[in-house]
């Protein structure tokens, strides 16, 4: 008897356990841009309107996205209303990384529905400039500003997904602020279940 208490307690210690550690390094998304009826432009994309997508919130913590990755991201206790929480569960929003603090460059959609660079090179910009700019060839990940400034509170830049439902791609820099974690799979719909890979960025 006393054998199948200490199985019984070792087994719901386990059981805790790893609840705890699948909630410290996994979170589910559930029904991301559900709004939505499509992407846009963009027909490559692995992730659709609706799908419920699985975080690995430790995939980064000892480095950055490569170019390519799906990643998602949120302002640590940024507050939400109801039609937010519908559109980004969690707080998170969805990107695939295109640049880096310091790069310029032109982004854009090709006529094959393809992510596209080109023309990458260092940003000079300096603080003094007007900042921002959402649309392709005006400094994607640093807003025009040089490394050593976009470095200070900027960790890369991404194509939105939800600015795929755009003509144009909508860029979003990802600040230092920011947490984040790796997009790993679509979890449903059912028909849908799949691991996420890189996507494809033609780089000229």
């Amino acid at each position: 008897m006393k054998i199948v208490k200490v199985a019984i307690i070792a087994a719901v210690l386990g059981m805790v356990g790893y609840y705890f550690y699948y909630s410290n390094h996994y979170y589910t998304m559930k029904n991301f841009g559900s709004l939505y009826s499509k992407w846009g432009p963009y027909a490559n994309v692995q992730i659709q309107p609706g799908d419920s997508l699985l975080l690995d919130k430790k995939a980064y913590a000892k480095r950055l996205p490569e170019r390519g990755e799906i990643v998602a991201y949120r302002i640590p206790g940024e507050p939400q209303d109801p039609i937010s929480m519908m559109v980004r569960p969690g707080g998170y929003e969805v990107g695939i990384v295109v640049a880096f603090p310091g790069e310029d460059m032109n982004c854009f959609i090709n006529s094959d529905s393809k992510i596209c660079i080109d023309n990458i090179h260092e940003a000079t910009g300096d603080m003094n400039q007007s900042l921002g700019g959402t649309i392709s060839g005006f400094g994607v990940s640093t807003r025009g500003l040089k490394k050593e400034l976009a470095e200070q509170f900027m960790k890369f830049g991404v194509i939105t997904y939800r600015g795929l439902y755009e003509s144009m791609p909508t860029f979003g820099d990802v600040f230092k602020k920011c947490e984040i974690a790796k997009v790993i799979a679509v979890t449903s719909p059912k028909e849908r279940r799949k691991e996420i890979k890189n996507e494809e960025i033609i780089i000229n």
